[in-house]
């Protein structure tokens, strides 16, 4: 059975918004915090915030056009400026968080091959990102190079605030959040 050109245009659009944005791991982000109630899910969630507005400040600050005029999958709301890529960057955070995490994740009980599994999908959807962005026109190699370097390096310094100064506000911050959920349970009974 052939499928049909429109079906096969709809079925590209899904798979080109799911590369060329953030929003399915932005979203995966937020549903990880939401099932486990772990403090570092929202610990992610936080860094990458931030991190976007830092490269938001820096794409101000540099003023480095895109390579195209007019963009494919550029909204008008993501301006002229290219450098660094925020898509890279997010990207490359992501992938650096969760790498950063596969001790904890093995200390859990989460089997190598699984650990292995999440890191390959997740460093994939990461590289597809960055391809994307590249395909179509929205930034040049530098830049997208440029924004997986502000991602990787925010995500080591995230991770070592984590592990370090921060490390006994994230425990106190677990505690609060482990209290809130036992109390909406006993409240609510979900």
């Amino acid at each position: 059975m052939v499928a049909e050109p429109r079906a096969l245009q709809n079925l590209s659009t899904v798979v080109v918004g799911l590369v060329a944005t953030s929003i399915p791991a932005g979203l995966s982000l937020a549903a990880g915090f939401l099932w486990t109630a772990r403090v570092e899910w929202a610990w992610t969630i936080l860094g990458a915030v931030l991190l976007d507005l830092g490269v938001l400040h820096l794409k101000a600050l540099l003023q480095h056009p895109r390579p195209v005029s007019h963009p494919a999958y550029v909204l008008p709301s993501e301006g002229p400026f290219g450098m660094p890529s925020e898509h890279a960057a997010f990207a490359a955070f992501l992938v650096g968080q969760l790498h950063a995490r596969q001790t904890r994740l093995a200390a859990a009980g989460f089997r190598r091959s699984v650990r292995a599994a999440c890191l390959g999908l997740l460093v994939l959807w990461a590289l597809g990102v960055i391809l994307m962005r590249y395909i179509t026109g929205a930034h040049s190699i530098v830049q997208l190079l440029a924004g997986a370097g502000c991602g990787l390096c925010a995500s080591i310094v995230w991770w070592k605030l984590e592990a370090g100064p921060l490390a006994d506000a994230m425990v106190l911050g677990q505690c609060f959040t482990d209290s809130a959920r036992r109390c909406v349970i006993a409240l609510y009974g979900c």
